[in-house]
């Protein structure tokens, strides 16, 4: 455990042991700074979601950001333009919705990202998300997916080398903890006097208008 935990510190991520109520299992709290979670983003192509008014304009900008590249400024209609044509435009996504690209730390392109609130002492209406309100780029889905990949990758590749294998040597198993405030928030909207839920809406992702969405705190894959 002790070499583990030298491994993880000298990768940058904070720790700390306690043992049981019962004292008879010893449990170590990792977590990662900021600036940690941003290099790990960077180094693994982890996409995130961008902001669609920021990259609407940034599309539109091409041109001036890109002068010896040969990119052009371009625009996408939108479902109004597309209804006024005569288009059926019922049940599509807007222009720039639901868009991902890998993160990059270049400062051109860290306003296309959405970001989120680590503290959540109060929800984030949609205009707050859209302008990239919040403290941080990565949401606690993404937090647990990056802190687990440098867990599992190999310390001659420069991980942790927590693998498989190594775990049921030694009895060990790793699991998430909840984020309280993040849990609350979320509970909030989802079940709150004030929600609005009525059986068929769910806090799932944004276009449900959640300022906070379920996919965000439990992952993609169990909000399905």
């Amino acid at each position: 455990m002790l070499e583990i935990e030298a491994h993880m510190r000298g990768k940058r991520l904070e720790t700390k042991q306690y043992l049981s109520v019962q004292g008879d299992e010893l449990y170590l709290l990792v977590r990662a700074p900021e600036d940690l979670l941003e290099d790990l983003a960077e180094q693994f192509d982890f996409e995130l979601e961008c902001r669609p008014r920021a990259l609407r304009a940034f599309g539109n900008k091409l041109s001036e950001r890109f002068p010896h590249h040969g990119a052009h400024s371009f625009n996408i209609p939108n479902s109004f333009d597309l209804s006024v044509e005569g288009t059926n435009a019922s049940g599509l996504y807007e222009p720039y919705e639901h868009m991902w690209m890998p993160f990059k730390r270049d400062p051109r392109f860290r306003g296309l990202y959405y970001r989120h609130s680590r503290t959540l002492g109060r929800l984030l209406d949609e205009r707050e998300v859209e302008d990239g309100e919040g403290d941080t780029f990565f949401t606690a889905c993404n937090r647990i997916k990056l802190i687990q990949a440098l867990l599992e990758k190999p310390v001659d590749d420069g991980g942790c080398g927590v693998d498989e294998h190594k775990l049921l040597k030694h009895d060990w198993s790793i699991f998430p903890l909840h984020t309280r405030h993040e849990r609350d928030t979320l509970q909030r909207e989802w079940l709150g006097a004030n929600s609005g839920w009525v059986g068929s809406f769910q806090p799932l992702d944004r276009s449900s208008g959640a300022a906070f969405p379920m996919k965000d705190y439990i992952g993609e894959r169990v909000a399905l």
